[in-house]
C-alpha cells in the first residue's frame, strides 16, 4: 500500500468549520512529483487539478475528491515527456477519493520532521489502476480570511504499482509527491 503524508504546520491542529465543503483552489495548489534518474532528483509538476474537501460535524467522516489532468505534467522547461509517463490520451485523469480520518496512535515522524495526526484512507487511480492509498494528515489550518484551508502534503508511492513502467531502469521506482494547497469554502 502506498502512503502519503499531509504535514503539520508549526501551529497546533485547528479544526475547520464542520459541515462545510471546501473547493480546492487550483491556482494556489501545487502538486510536485520527484523521482531519481541516474541517482539525480528530477522534479515535475501537475498543473491542472480540481477537487473538493467535505468536512462533516464528525471529522472522522471527512471526504476528499481530487482529479488531476495527466496532460498537465510539466518540468521546469515545459511539458517534456508527458505522453510517455501517463499515457494522457488513453488515461486523461489521475484521481484520489479519500474517505474517513483515523487517528494515528503511534508516534511517527515524516522525512521533513513533522508529526502527522490522522490517516485519510482512500483510492488513488493512475493509468486506470485504482489502489488503496492513505494520507497521513497533520494540522490543516484556516487561512487568514477564515473562509479557507491551507495544507501541505508529501507522499511516497511506487510507480510500478500503477503500471507506470515505461520510464526504464534508469528512473527509480519510488516517487515522492509534495502538495502545497489551499481550498476555499464553497
Amino acid at each position: 500500500m502506498s502512503t502519503a503524508v499531509l504535514t503539520r504546520p508549526s501551529s497546533p491542529f485547528v479544526a475547520p468549520c464542520s459541515g462545510t465543503r471546501y473547493v480546492i483552489d487550483s491556482e494556489r495548489t501545487t502538486v510536485s512529483v520527484r523521482v531519481r534518474k541516474l541517482g539525480i532528483p528530477v522534479r515535475r509538476r501537475l498543473t491542472a487539478l480540481a477537487g473538493v474537501i467535505d468536512i462533516p460535524a464528525d471529522m472522522t467522516q471527512a471526504q476528499v475528491s481530487v482529479t488531476m489532468q495527466a496532460s498537465s505534467l510539466r518540468t521546469r522547461v515545459g511539458p517534456r515527456g508527458t505522453a510517455s509517463v501517463f499515457d494522457a490520451a488513453a488515461h486523461p485523469a489521475l484521481t484520489f477519493e479519500g474517505r474517513g480520518l483515523q487517528p494515528i496512535v503511534h508516534s511517527m515522524v515524516t522525512a521533513d520532521g513533522d508529526r502527522p495526526l490522522w490517516w485519510l484512507t482512500g483510492d488513488l487511480t493512475v493509468l486506470g489502476v485504482a489502489r488503496p492509498f492513505r494520507l497521513a494528515v497533520g494540522a490543516v489550518h484556516r487561512g487568514r480570511d477564515g473562509r479557507s484551508l491551507e495544507f501541505n502534503a508529501t507522499a511516497t508511492l511506487r510507480r510500478s504499482e500503477y503500471g507506470v513502467g515505461r520510464l526504464g531502469a534508469m528512473v527509480s521506482d519510488v516517487v515522492r509527491v509534495s502538495i502545497c494547497g489551499r481550498a476555499a469554502r464553497a
